[in-house]
């Protein structure tokens, strides 16, 4: 969004808010696919007892599958040529950095932060986020096994227990 949008522009903001839409929209509505898929998923033809998410395995690969497609025949290259990579390799071997688990609580990949002081601050401000996503999603993640055990839900109570969470 940001690379085919003018600098300071209604576009830029406008192309920002719609990505925080789209997620929120996927909050919502994520667990009433799940719901369906767990009310109507165990009937369908291809879901048998041996394979009791293959149905919902094989609609989320589809729901991608077209994702990466519409995003490669969508969206053009704004990267001038003269600054990509020379092969996929120098590419990849450039983008380790960015997805090095080490490197990113070192912040090694921020090349314009100089001071000391200032990296010192990132690294707490980014462990300080990283502990608070990781206990958020272990208590989200946990909350479905708890309701099941303990007040025995079943997967469409879960998803409107969501549904109720997330709006």
């Amino acid at each position: 969004v940001v690379d085919i949008s003018p600098p300071k522009s209604q576009q830029r903001s406008r192309g920002m808010a719609m990505i925080g839409i789209a997620f929120s929209v996927g909050f919502i509505l994520g667990p009433m696919v799940g719901a369906a898929f767990s009310v109507y998923g165990v009937k369908a033809l291809l879901t048998t007892s041996s394979y009791p998410f293959l149905l919902p395995a094989l609609f989320a690969l589809v729901m991608a599958s077209l994702d990466v497609l519409y995003l490669w025949r969508s969206l053009p290259e704004t990267l001038v040529e003269k600054n990509r990579a020379s092969s996929i390799g120098d590419g990849l071997r450039s983008a380790v950095d960015l997805i090095n688990p080490v490197s990113l609580f070192c912040f090694s990949s921020v090349l314009v932060i100089a001071k000391e002081k200032d990296r010192r601050s990132a690294r707490l401000l980014g462990l300080i986020n990283f502990l608070y996503v990781l206990i958020f999603s272990g208590l989200e993640y946990s909350l479905t096994f708890l309701t099941h055990d303990k007040f025995n839900y079943s997967g469409s109570v879960q998803s409107f227990l969501a549904f109720s969470v997330f709006l």
